[in-house]
């Protein structure tokens, strides 16, 4: 998981040989664009993955290592899975030129709508098992957003 992990038992460390962080196990990538009537072009994206792992902890120093972060006896480390992921975009735009000039000076205008469907994608997960929202989400991708765009180029 990176130069700056440290292991669940510092005098055990091959304990945590287990799934990396980021081992997401399915993952869908689609984008398209469109050109449309009036030189607009629509565009979407849809991002769906499978739910990345995380791990059950006691919340405490059980070994004594100086980290609190050992896990149960013969609980592996990312042995829990956070809910899958999904978002889908939109975009609507169209370039205007300003002169009658190739590559002269031109506006762009875009309208974008991200997670349009407003799904929840958790990024984090609750691994204590002594608090009270062991196993429920604790942060959040962002929700539904509407963007407006006017750049000007020249």
């Amino acid at each position: 998981d990176g130069f700056s992990y440290v292991p669940a038992n510092s005098y055990v460390p091959e304990q945590d040989a287990s799934f990396a962080s980021y081992d997401q196990r399915q993952n869908i990538s689609l984008l398209s664009t469109w050109a449309l009537p009036a030189k607009f072009t629509f565009g979407t994206v849809l991002q769906a993955g499978s739910g990345l792992p995380y791990t059950e902890l006691f919340g405490q120093d059980v070994n004594h290592d100086g980290t609190a972060n050992d896990r149960p006896f013969g609980v592996p480390r990312n042995s829990l899975r956070m809910e899958s992921q999904a978002s889908f975009d939109l975009r609507l735009g169209r370039n205007i030129a300003l002169s009658k000039d190739k590559g002269g000076p031109s506006l762009a205008l875009s309208a974008s709508a991200f997670n349009i469907a407003n799904h929840a994608n958790y990024d984090s997960y609750q691994g204590v098992i002594s608090s009270p929202t062991f196993g429920q989400p604790l942060t959040a991708g962002p929700p539904r957003q509407l963007q407006f765009n006017a750049i000007v180029n020249f």
